[in-house]
């Protein structure tokens, strides 16, 4: 048993969503459009955007982490993030193994995606939170992975077990048979079909061409349309590093065109530069 889910008993909450701020259609556009002439982008492949109930119900954190841990292993984003909402509420439960951080449930499973220690490292003992070391090479030495980027694979790490679960998914079968690997994740059948339905609920409009790095950019975008105010100059957030804007969310609550674009195409791991005019060069 990789879990013990707690997470799925309880009533999905709904939030309800932020007022659409004007001009977010200029923003998402201005996005589309870098996209479809960046040529270091994927080829596409046909996909699923975020549902409204995604958006809704998915930190935009998370949603992201889900959407880089998918195109990492080449699975589902919708099946990724469904566990993570029946596992954890995507990290929000309060409930032990989900929150506070160190603690285990009555399973051994910890952290967001409700690892047993053993399944993510082998070797650590029942009932206990495995230690924060190198990610794993091989499977049969555990799910280990380091999804932050920074050298180590941390369970408690958003980013590392959202990647692990990923990583375990595809060592399972995903994406040819996500029954098996879904069963292989928590091996019950009322867990299998609870997974299933949420990612039917997560997925939305039919996307065809939105696949790999342009999936984890509109990702980004479409989770924060409607969270800033537009402001052009101080005090806007402008990010740091690409790393740096991987590893946070934006301080402030304004923004401009050619910062929303920048935070967006940084979670794909791309720098499109500060201002508008560097960022139309980029795109040729």
């Amino acid at each position: 048993m990789t879990t013990g889910s707690v997470a799925a008993r309880l009533p999905a909450a709904r939030h309800g969503v932020r007022a659409v701020l004007i001009g977010a259609v200029s923003l998402v556009f201005l996005i589309v459009v870098i996209i479809g002439g960046m040529v270091s982008l994927p080829k596409p492949a046909t996909t699923h955007a975020p549902s409204p109930v995604a958006v809704a119900d998915i930190p935009s954190d998370y949603l992201v982490l889900y959407q880089q841990a998918a195109t990492r292993f080449g699975i589902d984003w919708a099946v990724l993030a469904a566990i993570g909402k029946i596992e954890c509420h995507h990290g929000r439960l309060q409930a032990p193994g989900c929150n506070p951080p160190g603690t285990v449930n009555n399973a051994g499973a910890t952290g967001p995606m409700q690892f047993l220690g053993s399944t993510w490292r082998a070797g650590t003992p029942p009932m206990t939170v495995p230690g924060i070391g190198p990610p794993t090479s091989t499977t049969g030495e555990g799910y280990a992975t380091d999804g932050a980027s920074d050298g180590v694979a941390d369970v408690w790490n958003p980013a590392d077990a959202i990647a692990g679960a990923a990583r375990l998914l595809r060592a399972n079968g995903a994406p040819a048979d996500y029954q098996r690997a879904i069963y292989a994740y928590n091996p019950a059948g009322w867990y299998v079909d609870a997974v299933l339905a949420k990612a039917d609920e997560y997925r939305g409009a039919f996307a065809p061409g939105a696949s790999g790095s342009a999936r984890v950019v509109l990702a980004w975008a479409v989770a924060h349309v409607g969270r800033f105010t537009y402001n052009l100059g101080p005090p806007t957030d402008r990010g740091g590093s690409v790393q740096d804007m991987q590893s946070r969310e934006p301080a402030g609550s304004t923004c401009d065109c050619s910062m929303f674009a920048r935070w967006a195409f940084a979670q794909a791991g791309i720098d499109i530069g500060l201002t508008t005019s560097t960022q139309w060069t980029a795109n040729g």
